[in-house]
């Protein structure tokens, strides 16, 4: 989910179909595991537009229609480790997610 339109259809057609929204949990996440001197700019890209831009998205198009009927808005954005990893690789998905 990291094209706006995407995200601009997804909340139409949940409105359409549904009414209203009550709130947004985010499960859409990347991580990478790999040696760090491997990992490349455009990794750390796609990583960030999926796992905050893809959020951020989501968040942008439901916010109003969940504040239409609630006092706070909110999201949630779930995080799934592999587990603690040492040496040469590191979690990079894990900076992205919070």
């Amino acid at each position: 989910m990291t094209e706006e339109a995407h995200w601009q259809e997804v909340v139409a057609k949940l409105v359409e179909q549904y009414g209203d929204c009550h709130g947004l949990i985010n499960n859409a996440g990347v991580s990478h595991l790999q040696p760090v001197d491997q990992f490349t700019a455009d990794d750390v890209e796609f990583l960030l537009r999926v796992n905050v831009e893809g959020m951020f998205l989501g968040l942008k198009h439901t916010m109003n229609v969940i504040a239409a009927d609630a006092k706070h808005v909110s999201g949630v954005s779930l995080v799934v480790d592999g587990g603690p990893m040492a040496g040469e690789f590191i979690h990079h998905g894990v900076a992205s997610q919070g």
